[in-house]
């Protein structure tokens, strides 16, 4: 059953907690597709375990209290999923949830508030279905109409990760995802690079965005389900 939870973190909030709780990426090469860790599919959306302990705590956490939370659940949920896996495969999950999960959450969840906060739709919000299905972000309406984002890492990688990705989803009914890209800048507080508003420039309201509601030919095609993220920050 879908959950709808509200979400009220500001944009500043979002990165003063990073800066006092900085993020690792310990790990690199052990992620990546074709690694015991990288090849695992868990039985459970990470996306959405990281919603729940939103909606659970009502505030933000670290890298490991994250992680644990999955492990945990994914053990009491889904059979002991996580002890049933080897030492390699429990080490390459736990990294997916660090270095490739969590980083990409508090992503969305800060482009997320300075979408908001900037008042540019009507309703901004985050839909685990879609993130599963076609890759979105962000869900954002606007006078009736949807735009569905896509979040991208700053690196060359990332984006042709993404385009892997999406080659590798279920179909998106029809939906236009619209690929924003963080740019290359410096990392900033809590040992990450943020997105800034300007970079949504391209969905801003006095912008004629009639194109981000058509139906694409080929824009994006998509297949089966495939759920591996990569570092990508």
């Amino acid at each position: 059953m879908e959950q709808h939870i509200l979400i009220t973190f500001k944009s500043d909030y979002i990165v003063d907690f990073v800066k006092k709780n900085p993020v690792s990426f310990y790990g690199k090469g052990k992620t990546e597709r074709g690694t015991p860790g990288g090849n695992l599919f868990p039985p459970a959306p990470l996306v959405g375990l990281f919603l729940r302990l939103i909606h659970g705590t009502e505030d933000l956490f670290t890298q490991s209290e994250y992680a644990q939370y999955c492990v945990k659940t994914l053990n009491n949920e889904h059979g002991g999923w996580f002890n049933g896996l080897n030492k390699a495969q429990q080490e390459g999950f736990r990294l997916r949830c660090n270095r490739n999960f969590y980083p990409s959450m508090i992503d969305a969840l800060h482009a997320w508030a300075l979408i908001s906060e900037a008042r540019w739709f009507d309703v901004c919000y985050m839909d685990t279905l879609s993130d599963a299905v076609a890759k979105t972000d962000l869900t954002l309406k606007r006078n009736g109409k949807e735009v569905y984002v896509a979040l991208i890492g700053p690196k060359k990688a990332a984006k042709e990760h993404y385009s892997y990705k999406v080659n590798y989803r279920q179909n998106g009914n029809g939906k236009v995802i619209v690929p924003i890209q963080m740019p290359l800048r410096e990392k900033g507080p809590g040992n990450k690079r943020w997105y800034e508003l300007g970079d949504f420039n391209e969905i801003r309201p006095d912008v004629d965005t009639d194109y981000l509601y058509q139906q694409p030919v080929s824009r994006y095609k998509q297949g089966p389900l495939f759920d591996i993220e990569d570092d990508i920050r």
